[in-house]
């Protein structure tokens, strides 16, 4: 990871319509950390702290959004120490208060920079932001099913009745991200065919995410929970798959390992 981020400098990898392509690979690095629930790098922040002076003041929520990125790679990988590296439920319910008052900070996050985007090329940065929020989510989610096994009576019943709200509002955020990410997908092939292929670079990196926002839909099922939604998050992921050619995630690996080396001269 830290060589990749070494290699490609701020200057290098431009594409044929001089759009930097450095933040796409550190969104990357990023990315496929948050997916292997490992925080990112040390030298990923300190890029960003080298960078921030020289940020000009539109790109401040660009900014913010990348240090969530980083800041969600370390909330997960402690989420998931505490479900897998818990001999017991009970020592993992012993760091739900501390999760949960977490998550409340990443949930106050907010770029309304990024709701209504001034620059449509610049719209992929806020699905990032979308997808990890529902992969945090997710985390959260497992952790609280895994602690709940360990309690019961009044206490049992708090802890469910809090998690049974974070599963609906797992799959709210599923759905809002996969409608954009489709909505992007679509406007930027209407109003600028040159910059597709730099969108589907950023989009189709997300192919084992969708493999994750699966197992977020079917949280549903288990529950019982947010049928309605269920159903929506399932047609959204379809309508994806179907606009991007493919049938499912395995094929959005293949196929991102074919478009990633399509636009870096």
């Amino acid at each position: 990871m830290e060589s990749l981020i070494k290699l490609r400098g701020p200057d290098q990898f431009k594409t044929r319509r001089g759009r930097n392509l450095f933040w796409v690979t550190f969104e990357h690095v990023a990315v496929r950390c948050i997916q292997a629930n490992e925080p990112c790098p040390p030298i990923c922040w300190q890029w960003l702290a080298d960078i921030s002076p020289f940020i000009g003041d539109e790109d401040r929520s660009a900014l913010a959004v990348y240090y969530f990125l980083l800041e969600a790679s370390v909330f997960i990988h402690s989420v998931m120490q505490a479900r897998y590296e818990s001999p017991k439920p009970a020592d993992a319910l012993a760091a739900v208060p501390q999760v949960l008052e977490r998550l409340a900070t990443v949930d106050a996050v907010d770029m309304p920079y990024y709701l209504l985007p001034r620059f449509p090329t610049q719209g992929y940065l806020w699905n990032n932001y979308r997808c990890v929020r529902a992969l945090v989510y997710h985390a959260v989610v497992e952790l609280l099913d895994f602690a709940s096994s360990a309690v019961a009576g009044e206490e049992s019943q708090h802890v469910r009745a809090a998690l049974q709200g974070l599963r609906s509002a797992s799959l709210e955020i599923t759905h809002d991200m996969v409608q954009a990410v489709l909505d992007n997908l679509c406007t930027d092939a209407e109003n600028d065919p040159d910059t597709n292929t730099h969108w589907e670079l950023n989009t189709l990196c997300w192919g084992d995410t969708l493999k994750h926002l699966w197992a977020v839909s079917n949280i549903a099922e288990v529950s019982g929970v947010g049928s309605r939604q269920h159903k929506q998050v399932d047609r959204l992921l379809a309508r994806m798959y179907r606009h991007l050619g493919i049938e499912g995630p395995q094929e959005v690996n293949l196929k991102f390992k074919l478009s990633s080396n399509m636009d870096t001269g």
